[in-house]
């Protein structure tokens, strides 16, 4: 994983172990990795510390903008309400919203699920939306990334829409659905 743009290690707020991620909030800062396809069933989770929750903020995913390779998976704050989209960005076929903000300044923990065509999301261990889509994971060769997402030219970072504020930690993604 390499840090992009201000994403750095920290060691001022985190959850477990010696450090964690830290996003200054700029669209264009990011921590990015190897591409991660999610075809079957899968669970995301991540600690998270929102320094800011206005307007769209990108925890975690693996979402481009870039033809032909639109949509993919992204969980993110859409002004602190945890936010689930998967499919191609035109039909987007799971989205899923929670009814309240997580706090600011504070750690919760995050997590979507998917089991066969049924998708879950929790926040702090309570499951707060879910939404059904038959539709198998896209195959996108761009990089999964925490904090942001590839705009319509392949680039790290889209106008509109704020890089995660905050910190992040334990993040994990597995190709098992709980």
């Amino acid at each position: 994983f390499t840090a992009v743009n201000g994403a750095s290690l920290s060691t001022v707020a985190k959850k477990f172990g010696a450090s964690s991620a830290y996003f200054p909030g700029a669209w264009t800062n990011a921590i990015v990795g190897p591409a991660i396809s999610l075809a079957g069933d899968f669970t995301l989770e991540a600690w998270v510390y929102p320094t800011a929750t206005t307007g769209l903020r990108v925890i975690m995913g693996q979402w481009s903008q870039q033809t032909p390779e639109t949509g993919g998976y992204l969980l993110w704050l859409t002004d602190g309400k945890l936010t689930y989209d998967f499919g191609p960005k035109s039909v987007t076929t799971a989205t899923m919203s929670a009814a309240t903000a997580l706090p600011l300044n504070a750690w919760a923990h995050v997590a979507v699920t998917r089991v066969g065509a049924t998708f879950r999301m929790f926040a702090n261990g309570g499951q707060v939306a879910t939404d059904t889509s038959s539709l198998a994971g896209r195959i996108l060769s761009i990089p999964f990334a925490l904090g942001g997402y590839y705009n319509a030219t392949g680039v790290l970072g889209v106008t509109g829409v704020e890089g995660f504020a905050g910190y992040l930690d334990d993040v994990r993604v597995s190709t098992v659905g709980r």
